[in-house]
């Protein structure tokens, strides 16, 4: 019987832990803090002899969701500045953002790029966690790799992968103020 309990308990800290390196890959945390995935874990955990342990992931899974609001609460405001025209914008409570913000103030030259983003090479890679959008909102700001400053001013659908830096507030005129070609690009801590 010791024996059987011992394989449940080791099978089951094994799902875990390919749920949760799958999670980390995917860049997206905000499921493991969800109910499904407390509800998901629950279920495997109530064969008889676990019921403790369901009650420790149901308390691990809230306590990602209170981080994940915490963090939520702690983004920063930049000004981003085209042709004249100031943008607020917030950054992302994660740690590529948080590099990007220890860089500015910055003033670059933004090359085009397919009628609908602006991009520029920073000088050093920034970490990445990369995700897959699959939609691109105008006013997003983004890392394509590890070095590559992405300023999108129109909507669209995408199959490419990005690090999530920030976005501008309310993204009215941006289209316009990038124009066409290459813009400079103002990035400061508000």
């Amino acid at each position: 019987m010791k024996k059987s309990i011992g394989k449940k308990v080791l099978t089951m800290a094994l799902a875990l832990g390919v749920v949760c390196s799958l999670d980390g890959c995917m860049g997206n945390n905000s499921w493991m803090g969800s109910t499904e995935w407390t509800e998901t874990m629950t279920e495997a955990a109530t064969e008889p002899g676990t019921a403790a342990q369901a009650d420790n992931i149901e308390a691990a899974g809230s306590e990602t969701a209170a981080q994940t609001e915490s963090e939520e609460e702690e983004m920063q405001t930049i000004h981003i500045t085209i042709g004249g025209k100031t943008f607020d914008a917030t950054l992302y409570d994660n740690e590529t953002a948080r590099t990007f913000a220890e860089s500015l103030p910055m003033t670059v030259n933004m090359s085009e790029l397919n009628g609908n983003e602006k991009y520029y090479y920073m000088p050093d890679s920034l970490s990445m966690r990369s995700e897959t959008p699959g939609q691109i909102q105008a006013g997003d700001l983004m890392l394509f790799g590890s070095d590559c400053l992405v300023l999108f001013y129109e909507t669209f659908s995408t199959s490419y992968s990005y690090t999530p830096l920030g976005r501008i507030d309310n993204a009215e005129g941006l289209a316009e103020a990038v124009g066409r070609g290459s813009v400079e690009v103002t990035f400061e801590i508000q």
